[in-house]
């Protein structure tokens, strides 16, 4: 029983990981798909044809158009290997169990049939804490978009980066977050809703500095 209350308006920071530590993402296709699926996930309207629509040859996907009636706004996400990290804005009652429902089913069922597996995908019911003020939606913010940098630095949050421009080139060409929307680089804008910033950042550039200033320099 989850001891959280939802309630429109609210934000929260949503993670959940493969069962036994296994890896939920094996290749870029597995990756656009999720990020479709959260799109379908969040609409309140059937979304038609979305699967004939996704290509892996062109990741850009789809020319879609951002959702009007939505049970979420999706604020921040970032996938690694074995996890994810969501932040929502709940909408509609019960829009977030909803949506995460949705996505989970969605993506299992995927997940399954294309790798000839069976049972459960991830390790339990998706985790939620709950976004109480503005500064620390600005630190989740900060820590989901920091957080691929794991795959070149994996002990950054110890221990440093050891390069600071090689870690800022592989947050600018990771694609699979929602970090180059809000640095004004359109990459799946039909997904995000990345105007929360307006009176925080003045521009693109005030946020990328304002997400890189999570990055202590490595001293040996």
């Amino acid at each position: 029983m989850r001891k959280i209350k939802f309630v429109a308006g609210g934000f929260y920071h949503i993670y959940n990981r493969g069962a036994r530590k296994g890896e939920i993402f094996y290749d870029d296709g597995d990756r656009l798909r999720f990020i479709y699926s959260m799109y379908k996930a969040n609409s309140v309207k059937p979304v038609s044809n979305l699967n004939r629509m996704i290509s892996r040859q062109n990741v850009q996907g789809l020319a879609l158009n951002k959702l009007e009636d939505r049970f979420t706004n999706i604020c921040y996400f970032a996938l690694r290997p074995n996890h994810f990290h969501i932040t929502l804005q709940q909408e509609k009652d019960e829009g977030v169990q909803i949506f995460m429902h949705r996505l989970g089913t969605s993506y299992t069922m995927y997940f399954n049939k294309k790798y000839n597996k069976s049972g459960v995908l991830f390790q339990g019911p998706f985790q939620a804490i709950p976004i109480e003020d503005d500064s620390y939606l600005m630190q989740i913010s900060q820590y989901t978009h920091l957080n691929p940098l794991k795959a070149i630095e994996p002990e950054f949050r110890e221990k440093g980066v050891k390069d600071f421009d090689k870690a800022k080139h592989f947050l600018r060409n990771y694609r699979w977050s929602s970090y180059l929307d809000y640095i004004g680089i359109e990459n799946f804008p039909f997904l995000i809703n990345n105007q929360l910033h307006n009176g925080y950042f003045g521009t693109p550039i005030e946020y990328e500095k304002f997400v890189l200033s999570g990055m202590k320099l490595f001293k040996a």
